[in-house]
Parts: C-alpha cells; sequence; structure tokens
C-alpha cells in the first residue's frame, strides 16, 4: 500500500535539503505574476510534475485552450497517461450525483451546490443582490423537494423543464388545459397515483412544497417571478443544449470525484476562451464537487490517504467564496490547492470586492 506522509519530501527548493513537503502542499500554493514572467512554465509545471511523480490524483480547471494538452504532455512524461480522464468525453450529472450518493437527500446540500456554481456568474440583482439570492433559493429549495417527492431524478433538465411549467396565476392553477400540459402539475397528481407520501415528513415536506408552487409563487408580482426566474436560468440555460447537457444534465454519471482516490486526473477541458462562461460554469462545477468530496473524506491511517489537487492557472476566474471555507481544512483531509493568477486585485474583481 503507498504511503503518503505529511513530512515526505515533494521538491528539494535549493539544492541542499530545503524540502517543499506534502504538508507544504497541503496548506495551499499561490503563484502570482504578470503575463510573460513565467508562471505555467516555472513554478507551476514544477509543482504540476511533482504531485504526478508522486501519485497524486486531482483535478485541472482550464482557463486557456491548450491546457489540457499542457497536462496531457505531463502526463506522458510522468508515466501518468492511463490515469488521464478528459471531462469532455465523459458524463457527470453533478445534481443526480449529490441526490443518490447517500440513502437520505439533504435538499439543502443540493440546493448550495447550485447556489455555489451560481456565484461565478457575477451579480444578481444590484442592491437587491442578497434577496434575489434568497428567493432563487427558495425556488429551488421547492423544486427539487417536489422532484423529490414524485420520485424523479434531480437533474437540470428537470429541475428548469418544472420551473417553466409552474403556474403563474391561480387561475392557471385550475385550468384543465395547464394541468393538461404542465410538468409541476404531472408531479402533483403523480404523488399521489404513486403513494409517494408514506411518513409525516413527506407529508410537511409536500405541503411546504404544494404551497409555495400552488400558492405563493403564482401570487407574485410578475417583475418580482421573472427575477427570481432568471436567477436559475442565467445559469441553467447554457447547460440544456449540445454536449454541456449529455455531460451534465443526462443523469448519467461516470466520472466522480471519487476516480481521483485512485490515482485519476481530470481534466475540465472545456477551457473558457472556448466554452467562455459555460466553461466556468463547468471548472466551478468539478470543484466545488471535488472539495466536498474531499472534506469528507475518512480513512483509519491518513498516511495512506492520497493527497488530491485542485490545479488552477488563471485562477480568478474559477475562484469562489467556498474556496477560503475549504482551505481551513484542506490539510487534514490531503487537499492540495494550487492557484495562478497576475495580482491581487484579479480575485477582487471576481468576487465583487474592494480592497
Amino acid at each position: 500500500m503507498q504511503k503518503w506522509k505529511l513530512t515526505d519530501p515533494l521538491l528539494d527548493l535549493t539544492g541542499k535539503g530545503d524540502y517543499w513537503t506534502i504538508a507544504d502542499a497541503c496548506e495551499g500554493v499561490q503563484v502570482m505574476g504578470g503575463t510573460g514572467s513565467g508562471k505555467t512554465s516555472g513554478a507551476l509545471k514544477t509543482t504540476a510534475k511533482s504531485f504526478l511523480l508522486n501519485g497524486f490524483g486531482g483535478i485541472v480547471l482550464c482557463a486557456k485552450v491548450d491546457e489540457a494538452d499542457t497536462w496531457v504532455e505531463y502526463a506522458k512524461e510522468t508515466k501518468r497517461s492511463n490515469d488521464i480522464i478528459k471531462l469532455s468525453e465523459t458524463t457527470f450529472d453533478f445534481l443526480h450525483y449529490e441526490s443518490t450518493r447517500t440513502k437520505e437527500v439533504e435538499i439543502e446540500n443540493i440546493c448550495k451546490c447550485f447556489m455555489e456554481i451560481s456565484e461565478v456568474g457575477g451579480d444578481t440583482g444590484g442592491s437587491n443582490e442578497v434577496y434575489w439570492r434568497r428567493a432563487g433559493k427558495q425556488l429551488m429549495r421547492n423544486t427539487v423537494s417536489l422532484l423529490l417527492l414524485a420520485a424523479e431524478k434531480i437533474t437540470l433538465n428537470n429541475i428548469s423543464k418544472l420551473i417553466a411549467s409552474a403556474p403563474k396565476s391561480q387561475e392557471e392553477c385550475v385550468n384543465t388545459n395547464w394541468q393538461a400540459n404542465s410538468y409541476c402539475y404531472y408531479l402533483f397528481q403523480r404523488i399521489f397515483k404513486n403513494k409517494e407520501i408514506n411518513s409525516e415528513r413527506k407529508m410537511q415536506d409536500y405541503e411546504l412544497t404544494q404551497r409555495y408552487l400552488l400558492n405563493e409563487y403564482p401570487n407574485q408580482d410578475s417583475r418580482t417571478r421573472s427575477n427570481v426566474v432568471s436567477f436559475f436560468t442565467t445559469m441553467a440555460d447554457s447547460f440544456l443544449r449540445g454536449r454541456i447537457n449529455e455531460i451534465f444534465c443526462s443523469g448519467k454519471i461516470e466520472t466522480t470525484p471519487e476516480v481521483c482516490e485512485k490515482g485519476k486526473i481530470i481534466l475540465v477541458d472545456l477551457s473558457i476562451k472556448e466554452y467562455q462562461e459555460v466553461g466556468k460554469y463547468a471548472a466551478v462545477i468539478v470543484k466545488y464537487m471535488t472539495q466536498k468530496y474531499l472534506e469528507r473524506r475518512k480513512v483509519a491511517n491518513k498516511d495512506t490517504m492520497r493527497p488530491i489537487f485542485i490545479f488552477a492557472d488563471e485562477s480568478h476566474f474559477f475562484t469562489t467564496s467556498k474556496d477560503q471555507e475549504f482551505q481551513t481544512t484542506a490539510r487534514s483531509v490531503r487537499g492540495c490547492t494550487v492557484y495562478a493568477t497576475q495580482n491581487y486585485p484579479s480575485y477582487l474583481k471576481a468576487l465583487n470586492r474592494k480592497a
């Protein structure tokens, strides 16, 4: 069994026994420097190859088009080619994964996942951003609840279809034409037809969900409701078509963060330069789910816990408020974050913060 002690050296920084260890790596690495300063060809390349040579697993977030090819070459040079997984060639329905990885589904965990991902979309409502985020989370919570009660898969496709078919007025709720064509109404009917409400807890969840979707939501001012819906559609719409939809919304799970435990390296090869905002969302999805997986890790002997890295050049594209929280416990779960960006203001801009 391979072992990774925190005191094990990864690099000799001076050639005189001044070692950079696994413990150091688990405390995080931040590389800064302007264009042409050698961030990628120097510190990042050296760090990446040290991780590969020592059997680490991990994920790579790609901002530049050639980022994935660079890592394929690193893997070839370190004899790790068989460990490379390109996200573009597999599937990872992240919401379905989150809703099926445990016996008891936690709706709040699914909502938190979506909220974290939506953060890279920037400001959602000016001075009222906090309100819109809370209202968006409430919409998300109730749609997920209804899908769970109806024993439907939790996917972006189903959530989007449900929101689009929810009633826009009290009159619509009793309209037979709406009832005949609404996925929302179909789910409510399916719950009773299949007798899914079989416990007091489920009945409480059902009553709350019914009250929101069939009363509060249709009674909202149309402009308010539109803003709440746009909180969801701003991110989700990008994922509802093409290959992106197949990867993240098909209900299929071929790759998960768990594969990193076996030394696999997931290349999120949907670069921002090619896929733009969708590339950001894709990277943050994989990063967030990997962070959550690492935080759940438990092994009897931590010396056999394989270090898992999160690697991002041009990291300001992918940073969220979750990163700080993750970093506080990363060492104990052998999580190694490596970020590189040009300067500190890049992070402030990405997080909508002032110095």
